[in-house]
């Protein structure tokens, strides 16, 4: 996907006025996806990863990204489960319920590089994840 803004998405559903929903607002990824230059903002997801879901066993590279969403429990940005690789993309101002805000790395491998930035989230940026966020701090 190359020059696209994905925005105003969202996975949330209402059962006897509690939410409920599913991952990724923006793009929830289940195989493989190569993202270049795509801005994803104030998309919504339920669960986890308001932006974007990288879920089991797939592969997502992110090339000048930017990621400015929110959800109901955590990874308001990405919710990465398998492999995440960001280059040159920004992390930025995304909120969750519950930590991290920014980035949940649950048992996947994830690569950032030195031109990243990972910033502003709330509650935190990346902590905690396991294994944690290489070139994340908070």
């Amino acid at each position: 996907m190359q020059n696209t803004r994905l925005s105003y998405n969202n996975t949330i559903g209402v059962f006897n006025i509690l939410p409920i929903g599913g991952a990724g607002g923006g793009l929830s990824n289940s195989s493989v996806a190569v993202l270049e230059n795509v801005h994803l903002d104030n998309n919504t997801a339920g669960f986890r990863g308001g932006g974007m879901r990288g879920g089991i066993n797939s592969t997502t590279e992110a090339r000048n990204v930017a990621s400015t969403n929110s959800t109901i429990e955590h990874g308001g940005g990405i919710y990465n489960g398998s492999r995440l690789t960001l280059t040159e993309s920004k992390v930025t101002d995304n909120i969750s319920f519950l930590a991290p805000g920014g980035i949940f790395n649950d048992g996947g491998q994830v690569t950032v590089d030195q031109k990243t930035v990972i910033s502003g989230n709330r509650p935190t940026n990346c902590t905690p994840s396991s294994p944690p966020v290489p070139n994340c701090f908070g």
